[in-house]
């Protein structure tokens, strides 16, 4: 998986140079998606932080080594009394002392180092499952923006196509007129409906805009770059829902996260076991001190240094009931792990038979569809005709475009929702990536 999504990321920067030369594919959405959406960048973040976070060095197997240092100064005015009546006065002295202190500390029996060692290698796979759970939500959304982006534009086709029609309709209105067979209302009329049909993709290239801009957010490219998107569809998934489902319980990140979570829950036990064993632990230190002391005393100064070696051992006998409580909690959160386990299966497969069912569903519609928009574009050629001869008037004539409009519309929303479905089923099943 992560070698798959490494190598997608290196073409990111060459595609990335070819957005603004033409069509931007859905493969060359995911590639930029992967190499440049913000919550993918963090999600990798935090797998590399769980991945330095296994470095041995963070848990005991190397030694510890301290140095200490002081030094400490004094002046002072002595006066020494004799019983003979005499004294010594040996004014202001100057005194100091120093010290330096080195140890080494190494514990060579630690049973639960190595435990921990590889809970956290196994946080780590579960680090890399979130980053792949990120990643293919992310791409599912974008997908989504994408195919909405689409749809905004094979919208705005359909518009102009109607616009074109009107456009000719005033046209004929105006030779007609000349002659006298078209009245000015008829004229009028046009014009309206002229105008109506540009409001109408002013309002659809606003929404095309506004689709191109939430997918460059989604991407993690800049608001204003610029492209076309791709108007073709294809439907990928032709497997039956029993096969989809068992790919779903196999492959779904989200029942490997809980598989992969209890699998650290249980490596609890081990590390549980391993604290009540001794740790035996070994130490060094080397001592130096440094005495000078003031004019007049009677040692003027001393040096003493030395090594030491020693073993400690610490054996917890009785911790008053701790690790009994801790096994108690592990059980627990296995248990709740394996409901949650149960939850998600049975969640999931609702969603994906839901999902599938209404995909059939929207397969089906689309055939409806595509035969309502023959029939529609029959009646309104023949609409067309008959107005050209005037049998028609031009209220029954912008009739038949609404009808025409109507269903080219219903069947290009046809089409894009059965696409955003199988998405949905794509992620629900892991494959979103296989697209």
């Amino acid at each position: 998986m992560n070698k798959a999504v490494s190598t997608i990321v290196a073409f990111g920067a060459t595609i990335l140079s070819l957005i603004s030369q033409g069509v931007l594919s859905p493969q060359e959405v995911i590639v930029q998606t992967l190499a440049n959406n913000y919550n993918i960048k963090l999600a990798n973040n935090d797998l590399l932080i769980a991945e330095n976070n296994t470095d041995k060095a963070l848990l005991g197997f190397n030694p510890t080594v301290s140095v200490q240092a002081g030094i400490n100064s004094n002046i002072n005015n002595n006066t020494t009394n004799f019983s003979s009546g005499e004294s010594i006065v040996t004014g202001y002295g100057f005194a100091y002392s120093a010290n330096t202190n080195v140890s080494a500390n190494y514990n060579l029996i630690d049973p639960s180092r190595e435990l921990n060692l590889n809970q956290l290698q196994e946080q780590v796979a579960l680090s890399d499952l979130q980053k792949q759970l990120t990643i293919q939500n992310k791409v599912a959304q974008v997908l989504t923006a994408y195919y909405n982006a689409s749809r905004a534009a094979g919208n705005i086709e359909i518009l102009r196509d109607i616009l074109s029609l009107s456009q000719e309709r005033l046209e004929r209105l105006n030779i007609q007129n000349q002659y006298g067979q078209a009245s000015r209302l008829d004229l009028l009329n046009a014009q309206v409906d002229i105008d109506r049909d540009s409001i109408n993709i002013a309002n659809a290239e606003l929404n095309y805009q506004n689709s191109i801009r939430t997918l460059n957010n989604l991407i993690g490219i800049h608001v204003s770059s610029t492209y076309k998107v791709e108007a073709e569809i294809n439907y990928d998934i032709t497997r039956s829902l029993t096969d989809m489902i068992k790919s779903c319980h196999e492959k779904n990140i989200q029942v490997r996260l809980i598989d992969q979570s209890q699998a650290i829950t249980e490596m609890n036990y081990d590390i549980i076991d391993a604290s009540q064993k001794p740790i035996l632990g070994a130490n060094a230190n080397y001592n130096f001190n440094y005495n000078r002391s003031a004019p007049g005393s009677f040692f003027s100064s001393s040096r003493s240094d030395g090594l030491g070696l020693g073993l400690t051992l610490n054996y917890n006998i009785y911790d008053g009931g701790i690790r009994k409580n801790q096994r108690q909690n592990t059980k627990l959160t296995i248990e709740g792990q394996g409901i949650q386990k149960e939850q998600l299966i049975n969640d999931l497969t609702t969603q994906l038979s839901n999902t599938w069912h209404q995909f059939q569903n929207a397969l089906f519609i689309i055939k409806a569809e595509e035969s309502n928009v023959q029939t529609a574009v029959v009646n309104f050629d023949r609409t067309n005709e008959e107005y050209k001869t005037g049998r028609v008037s031009s209220i029954e004539y912008r009739q038949a475009q609404i009808n025409l409009l109507n269903s080219e519309n219903s069947l290009l929303n046809a089409r894009y929702d059965a696409k955003l479905l199988e998405i949905q089923m794509l992620l629900l099943i892991g494959e979103i990536l296989e697209m």
